[in-house]
């Protein structure tokens, strides 16, 4: 009985001492995204580069990193400024930013490097690359459209002058600005008969509303 008295205290008597939390860390790396990457963008592929990338941004959720980013301070005091302490929603938000500015730069061409030289971070990247396409595709567009209007038949065979009309309405597609049926027709005008449309038109590609309209585009 005695011994029984005496025995220390159990460890399970001992207060346990408060372990800190630690910041978790993210799991994004540039590395975690190079295998998802399958174009660069060009001069050619804008519209399916930015549908690309945008899907792997909404996979990993770095939305807010490109639009309207919210960068955490770096420092939370003139005291952690002076000795160097960053804040840790910043070194977290300064890594992931990194890796997803690193990936955003090896999905771009060689030719579009120099549009985001300046660049420093990836809303910067994104922003710096919509504007020159944008501004490029507004341009694109005012000249397809104007050569839409004004094309004529000429001495081009029938099957030459469409296959020209579908060239520019397929590039205007490509641009973000497509062509309404009544449109294409309209750019066609008088010199191409029905039956030589229906006959250059793939079969089945036409809508039952697409057939009615021909003919009246061409009495």
């Amino acid at each position: 009985m005695a011994d029984e008295a005496s025995a220390p205290a159990t460890a399970a008597a001992t207060p346990a001492t408060p372990v800190p939390l630690a910041v978790a860390q993210p799991q994004l790396s540039s590395t975690s995204l190079v295998h998802k990457l399958i174009l660069k963008l060009d001069d050619s592929n804008f519209l399916s580069w930015k549908q690309h990338v945008e899907g792997i941004v909404r996979t990993h959720r770095l939305q807010s990193f490109l639009a309207h980013p919210e960068i955490p301070p770096r420092w939370l005091s003139e005291d952690d400024r002076v000795n160097a302490v960053e804040n840790p929603a910043y070194q977290i938000w300064e890594q992931q930013d990194s890796a997803l500015f690193t990936w955003l730069l090896s999905s771009l061409s060689p030719s579009v490097l120099p549009t985001v030289v300046n660049c420093t971070q990836s809303w910067q990247i994104w922003e710096a690359v919509l504007d020159f396409f944008q501004a490029q595709s507004l341009a694109q567009s005012t000249q397809l459209r104007s050569e839409l209007r004004s094309i004529t038949k000429g001495s081009k065979t029938s099957s030459e002058f469409l296959k020209r009309i579908k060239s520019i309405v397929n590039a205007l597609v490509s641009i973000g600005d497509p062509v309404t049926y009544r449109e294409h027709l309209v750019s066609i005008g008088d010199p191409v008969t029905y039956r030589e449309l229906q006959q250059i038109s793939a079969p089945g590609s036409l809508t039952l509303e697409q057939h009615i309209m021909l003919p009246m585009m061409h009495l």
